[in-house]
Protein backbone atom coordinates (compact mmCIF):
# COMPACT_ATOMS: atom_id res chain seq x y z
CA UNK A 1 0.00 0.00 0.00
CA UNK A 2 1.39 3.64 -0.85
CA UNK A 3 1.15 5.69 2.04
CA UNK A 4 0.09 9.13 1.09
CA UNK A 5 0.15 10.83 4.64
CA UNK A 6 1.50 14.54 3.58
CA UNK A 7 5.65 15.06 3.76
CA UNK A 8 4.77 16.93 6.69
CA UNK A 9 3.38 14.14 8.26
CA UNK A 10 5.99 11.65 6.87
CA UNK A 11 9.13 12.45 8.22
CA UNK A 12 10.52 10.15 10.41
CA UNK A 13 10.26 10.43 14.62
CA UNK A 14 13.94 10.80 14.98
CA UNK A 15 14.22 13.10 12.20
CA UNK A 16 17.42 15.64 12.35
CA UNK A 17 15.42 18.59 13.21
CA UNK A 18 13.43 16.70 15.88
CA UNK A 19 16.01 15.26 17.92
CA UNK A 20 16.57 18.38 20.36
CA UNK A 21 12.77 19.53 20.69
CA UNK A 22 12.31 17.08 23.50
CA UNK A 23 15.70 16.23 24.88
CA UNK A 24 17.11 16.58 28.49
CA UNK A 25 12.79 16.60 29.28
CA UNK A 26 9.63 14.84 29.86
CA UNK A 27 8.78 13.56 26.30
CA UNK A 28 5.63 11.29 27.78
CA UNK A 29 3.58 13.76 25.59
CA UNK A 30 4.88 12.12 22.52
CA UNK A 31 1.43 12.71 20.69
CA UNK A 32 0.94 16.03 21.37
CA UNK A 33 4.51 17.82 20.11
CA UNK A 34 4.27 20.70 18.11
CA UNK A 35 5.02 18.92 14.58
CA UNK A 36 3.10 15.60 14.25
CA UNK A 37 5.38 14.36 11.85
CA UNK A 38 7.84 13.75 14.70
CA UNK A 39 7.63 11.73 17.41
CA UNK A 40 9.18 11.36 21.17
CA UNK A 41 13.08 12.91 20.53
CA UNK A 42 15.51 11.98 22.64
CA UNK A 43 14.84 11.33 26.45
CA UNK A 44 16.48 10.26 29.54
CA UNK A 45 18.78 12.72 31.59
CA UNK A 46 16.26 14.47 33.37
CA UNK A 47 13.34 11.84 33.85
CA UNK A 48 15.93 8.87 34.67
CA UNK A 49 15.11 7.96 38.14
CA UNK A 50 17.92 8.91 40.99
CA UNK A 51 20.20 6.18 41.31
CA UNK A 52 23.93 4.97 39.81
CA UNK A 53 24.90 8.34 38.58
CA UNK A 54 27.33 7.38 35.77
CA UNK A 55 23.64 6.26 34.23
CA UNK A 56 22.59 10.03 34.28
CA UNK A 57 25.97 11.36 33.42
CA UNK A 58 25.78 8.85 30.31
CA UNK A 59 22.26 9.68 29.03
CA UNK A 60 23.43 13.50 29.17
CA UNK A 61 25.85 12.60 27.34
CA UNK A 62 24.55 10.07 24.52
CA UNK A 63 21.39 13.12 24.13
CA UNK A 64 24.19 15.66 23.44
CA UNK A 65 26.40 13.64 21.21
CA UNK A 66 22.98 12.35 18.97
CA UNK A 67 21.92 16.11 18.88
CA UNK A 68 25.45 16.93 17.17
CA UNK A 69 24.62 14.04 14.92
CA UNK A 70 27.39 11.71 16.01
CA UNK A 71 25.15 8.96 15.76
CA UNK A 72 28.09 6.29 16.23
CA UNK A 73 29.15 7.93 19.46
CA UNK A 74 25.68 8.21 20.49
CA UNK A 75 25.06 4.40 20.00
CA UNK A 76 28.33 3.62 22.08
CA UNK A 77 27.35 5.94 25.15
CA UNK A 78 23.71 4.63 25.21
CA UNK A 79 25.20 0.77 24.91
CA UNK A 80 27.78 1.60 28.30
CA UNK A 81 24.19 2.25 29.73
CA UNK A 82 22.84 -0.82 29.02
CA UNK A 83 25.79 -2.61 30.57
CA UNK A 84 25.36 -1.03 33.89
CA UNK A 85 21.73 -1.35 33.43
CA UNK A 86 20.40 -3.57 30.96
CA UNK A 87 16.87 -2.55 30.84
CA UNK A 88 17.69 0.95 31.32
CA UNK A 89 14.04 2.31 29.44
CA UNK A 90 15.77 5.94 28.42
CA UNK A 91 18.72 3.93 26.63
CA UNK A 92 16.94 1.73 25.10
CA UNK A 93 14.24 4.35 23.53
CA UNK A 94 17.32 6.60 22.62
CA UNK A 95 19.08 3.53 20.49
CA UNK A 96 15.26 3.08 19.12
CA UNK A 97 15.09 6.98 18.00
CA UNK A 98 18.33 6.51 16.28
CA UNK A 99 17.67 3.50 14.27
CA UNK A 100 14.89 5.17 13.30
CA UNK A 101 16.95 8.52 12.57
CA UNK A 102 19.22 6.05 10.34
CA UNK A 103 15.58 4.33 8.79
CA UNK A 104 16.35 0.87 9.84
CA UNK A 105 12.96 -0.20 11.43
CA UNK A 106 13.40 -4.18 12.22
CA UNK A 107 16.23 -2.58 15.02
CA UNK A 108 13.94 0.35 15.84
CA UNK A 109 11.19 -1.87 16.71
CA UNK A 110 13.65 -4.21 18.34
CA UNK A 111 14.47 -0.98 20.86
CA UNK A 112 11.35 0.12 21.62
CA UNK A 113 10.05 -3.19 22.30
CA UNK A 114 12.29 -3.97 24.73
CA UNK A 115 11.50 -0.50 25.93
CA UNK A 116 8.08 -1.09 26.31
CA UNK A 117 8.98 -4.56 27.40
CA UNK A 118 10.68 -2.60 30.38
CA UNK A 119 7.58 0.41 30.86
CA UNK A 120 4.45 -1.00 28.81
CA UNK A 121 2.97 2.77 29.68
CA UNK A 122 5.97 5.10 28.09
CA UNK A 123 3.87 6.49 25.54
CA UNK A 124 6.69 7.89 23.56
CA UNK A 125 8.00 4.12 22.40
CA UNK A 126 4.36 3.35 21.31
CA UNK A 127 4.28 6.81 19.15
CA UNK A 128 7.65 6.58 17.63
CA UNK A 129 6.68 2.52 16.95
CA UNK A 130 3.50 3.21 15.73
CA UNK A 131 4.92 5.59 12.83
CA UNK A 132 7.39 2.25 11.59
CA UNK A 133 5.14 0.40 11.69
CA UNK A 134 2.34 2.53 9.45
CA UNK A 135 3.48 1.60 6.23
CA UNK A 136 3.44 -2.42 7.21
CA UNK A 137 0.96 -3.15 9.38
CA UNK A 138 -1.35 -0.04 9.58
CA UNK A 139 -3.97 -1.83 12.26
CA UNK A 140 -1.27 -2.53 14.65
CA UNK A 141 -0.09 1.47 14.29
CA UNK A 142 -3.79 2.45 14.80
CA UNK A 143 -3.79 -0.02 17.92
CA UNK A 144 -1.08 1.72 19.50
CA UNK A 145 -2.32 4.98 18.68
CA UNK A 146 -5.76 4.16 20.21
CA UNK A 147 -3.45 3.02 23.23
CA UNK A 148 -1.56 6.52 23.51
CA UNK A 149 -5.17 8.11 23.36
CA UNK A 150 -6.39 6.26 25.91
CA UNK A 151 -3.62 6.73 28.35
CA UNK A 152 -3.80 10.85 27.15
CA UNK A 153 -7.31 11.83 25.90
CA UNK A 154 -5.59 14.67 24.02
CA UNK A 155 -3.08 13.37 22.41
CA UNK A 156 -3.87 15.34 18.85
CA UNK A 157 -1.17 14.25 17.09
CA UNK A 158 -2.01 10.29 17.43
CA UNK A 159 -5.67 11.38 16.55
CA UNK A 160 -4.26 13.20 13.36
CA UNK A 161 -1.58 10.37 12.60
CA UNK A 162 -4.09 7.12 13.12
CA UNK A 163 -7.11 9.42 10.54
CA UNK A 164 -4.13 9.40 7.89
CA UNK A 165 -3.87 5.46 8.47
CA UNK A 166 -7.39 4.87 8.53
CA UNK A 167 -8.30 7.06 5.47
CA UNK A 168 -5.43 4.80 3.51
CA UNK A 169 -6.95 1.70 4.18
CA UNK A 170 -10.48 3.42 3.40
CA UNK A 171 -12.31 3.92 6.83
CA UNK A 172 -13.20 7.04 5.66
CA UNK A 173 -15.91 7.51 8.38
CA UNK A 174 -13.40 6.89 11.10
CA UNK A 175 -10.43 8.87 10.02
CA UNK A 176 -12.58 11.58 9.67
CA UNK A 177 -13.62 11.29 13.28
CA UNK A 178 -9.92 11.33 14.09
CA UNK A 179 -9.20 14.11 12.26
CA UNK A 180 -11.85 16.13 13.56
CA UNK A 181 -10.83 14.82 17.27
CA UNK A 182 -7.09 16.20 16.75
CA UNK A 183 -8.52 19.44 15.19
CA UNK A 184 -10.80 20.19 18.16
CA UNK A 185 -7.98 19.17 20.46
CA UNK A 186 -5.31 21.26 18.44
CA UNK A 187 -7.09 23.69 15.70
CA UNK A 188 -3.76 24.22 13.79
CA UNK A 189 -3.61 20.53 12.87
CA UNK A 190 -6.56 21.98 10.67
CA UNK A 191 -3.28 22.69 8.45
CA UNK A 192 -3.21 18.37 7.31
CA UNK A 193 -6.30 18.02 5.72
CA UNK A 194 -7.86 14.51 4.94
CA UNK A 195 -7.64 12.94 1.11
CA UNK A 196 -10.82 14.28 -0.50
CA UNK A 197 -12.11 10.99 -1.10
CA UNK A 198 -12.17 7.61 -0.04
CA UNK A 199 -8.95 6.00 -1.64
CA UNK A 200 -9.76 1.93 -1.63
CA UNK A 201 -6.35 0.37 -0.30
CA UNK A 202 -5.11 -2.88 0.43
CA UNK A 203 -6.23 -4.15 4.47
CA UNK A 204 -3.14 -5.07 6.00
CA UNK A 205 -1.94 -5.57 9.72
Amino acid sequence: MRRHIPAALAILAAAVVGLGATSCSSSRDAGNQADPGKGGGMDGAVNAPSGDPRVTALLRSGIQQAQQKHWATATTTFNSVLSIDPRNLYALYDLGVIAQTKEDAVLALSYYDKALASDGSYTPAMYNKAIVLENSRPRQAITLYNQIIASDPQASNAYLRMAFVEAELGDMSQARAAHAKAVAIEPSLARYPLPAKKRLATRRG
